[in-house]
């Protein structure tokens, strides 16, 4: 299920009493790194929890990769990743202000009960995290050889 991130809110009324799990990321080129995130978010979750995936916006792609990414637009990169049997529900993460801690807005709103990252830059954020009743589990990445990044260079290379 496809919602807008202003539904936030709402999406966690509705299910206060169910364990909500939370990622967020572009997931622009699939590849095992990224099922491995969701596969560790489905298991966190349990059969009768929530997975909630949160795709980066094509603003912020290109502002942090540069001006040839995203390779896909978030309305096919979000229907992706909805249509992936680990994903119950799927947003457009909002723009924030370049200033903002990417990610607060969020998890103020959506209030899940876990937030996955291979960011470790969130262990600063624990203590905050925690008093929003959320537990940050911070996971290694796959691999560093895996990586959209990566795939896309290797592309290039080929055909080049």
């Amino acid at each position: 299920m496809i919602i807008k991130a202003s539904e936030l809110t709402e999406f966690r009324k509705k299910h206060e009493n169910e364990k909500i799990v939370y990622c967020g990321g572009v997931f622009d080129l699939l590849h095992l790194g990224h099922l491995d995130v969701l596969k560790e978010l489905r298991a966190t979750a349990g059969d009768k929890g929530l997975v909630v995936v949160g795709v980066t916006p094509d603003s912020r792609v290109k502002h942090r990769k540069g001006e040839t990414r995203p390779a896909h637009d978030q309305e096919t990169r979000i229907a992706v990743i909805d249509a992936l049997r680990y994903v119950d529900c799927s947003f457009i993460s909002p723009e924030r202000s370049k200033y903002e801690f990417i990610g607060y807005g969020v998890l103020k709103d959506l209030k899940p009960n876990v937030f996955i990252t291979a960011d470790d830059v969130w262990e600063q954020e624990r203590a905050w995290l925690q008093e929003q009743g959320t537990q940050l589990k911070i996971i290694p990445r796959f691999s560093e050889e895996i990586s959209t990044t990566i795939t896309i260079r290797n592309i290039v290379k080929k055909h080049s």
